[in-house]
């Protein structure tokens, strides 16, 4: 499964999950998504989801609120939001 969409800045996101499946279980009637399938494209859409907005809020904060310009990083330290 692909998904792809913009982001507010106009950068494209892109995300695949891979969900295999043999055919034995389609001749089986096994048909549509399981549970442990759609709880593993719901935990990879949410970490899409978090990710985008984490880089969205880090973008937005770099801009200095009296002048509109980005203000210069100082230090690349990972932090925890």
């Amino acid at each position: 499964m692909d998904d792809e969409g913009k982001s507010a800045l106009g950068d494209v996101c892109r995300r695949e999950v891979r969900i295999e499946k043999s055919d034995e279980r389609l001749l089986d009637g096994d048909i549509g998504l399981s549970i442990e399938e759609g709880k593993k494209i719901m935990t990879a859409l949410q970490s899409a989801a978090v990710n985008h907005e984490a880089e969205t809020y880090a973008h937005f904060r770099r801009g200095c609120p009296d002048c509109h310009a980005f203000r210069l990083v100082k230090n690349y330290t990972m932090r925890r939001i």
